[in-house]
């Protein structure tokens, strides 16, 4: 079955819009629309899948990969067979890889259902930001950006915004792919896990502090600590709260 990213990218070319052109019509950067392209963001909200079908002149159930037909019918709708309330409510309370695997098991794109579709759940909405394109304080990454409804269950009282982390330096704590939740502060204690600035890249390790060493440390045994040397740009963005 073909890809969401290889159907995006087809549909594309055969209607001839440039990445700019979906990117505006949709209200989102050109990089955005790169990464679903690349594959390199697998969940998109189901409002946006809407606003990408209108944009790409077919259906959300054609980028699903649910229906072969190209027309532009139904494009406000998905099949209801596939969003019943009591799945819909297990799934968006889920955790990132827990979505993930759902979908690998199923055969589907990694979608996140809009709030709407779950009843009786409250919900807030929170600023993720694209982790390996992230460049100075997160929140000063404005190109890089999506608005994500979560349900309050999930997100960490004091979170200011969240952060999508790649790569696997963190597992098993955090796995690949995960939304961290964090708050903006400019100190940690031992032990904690932080979001790093270290010569405008940004880092999610342990924070280990003594005397005038800082260390950062990865969960994951294969990667080796980091030290922060004394002519290295290096400041601390904030502290995660939780992951999703």
């Amino acid at each position: 079955m073909p890809q969401l990213k290889d159907l995006i990218r087809q549909r594309r070319t055969e209607i001839g819009k440039t990445l700019e052109q979906i990117g505006i019509e949709m209200g989102v950067s050109k990089a955005t629309v790169q990464r679903w392209e690349s594959g390199e963001i697998k969940d998109i909200r189901r409002s946006k899948m809407v606003a990408l079908a209108k944009s790409l002149e077919t259906t959300p159930a054609y980028l699903m990969g649910w229906d072969s037909e190209k027309s532009e019918a139904g494009l406000s709708e998905f099949p209801e067979k596939h969003w019943s309330a009591p799945l819909v409510m297990a799934y968006a309370s889920a955790i990132t890889p827990k979505q993930e695997a759902t979908c690998a098991v199923l055969g589907i794109p990694h979608v996140i259902p809009d709030m709407d579709d779950v009843p009786n759940i409250p919900t807030c909405e929170m600023l993720v930001y694209a982790f390996p394109a992230a460049a100075g304080i997160p929140l000063l990454a404005e190109d890089d950006y999506d608005r994500i409804e979560f349900p309050e269950s999930v997100v960490p009282s004091g979170a200011d915004f969240g952060i999508r982390i790649k790569g696997d330096s963190m597992q098993p704590t955090i796995e690949d792919g995960s939304i961290v939740f964090v708050r903006k502060q400019p100190d940690l204690q031992n032990g904690q896990i932080g979001i790093f600035m270290i010569d405008g890249e940004a880092a999610c390790k342990r924070y280990f502090h003594k005397g005038t060493t800082v260390t950062l440390r990865s969960e994951n045994p294969e990667y080796a600590d980091i030290e922060i040397k004394p002519y290295q740009e290096f400041y601390i963005a904030g502290r995660v709260l939780g992951y999703h």
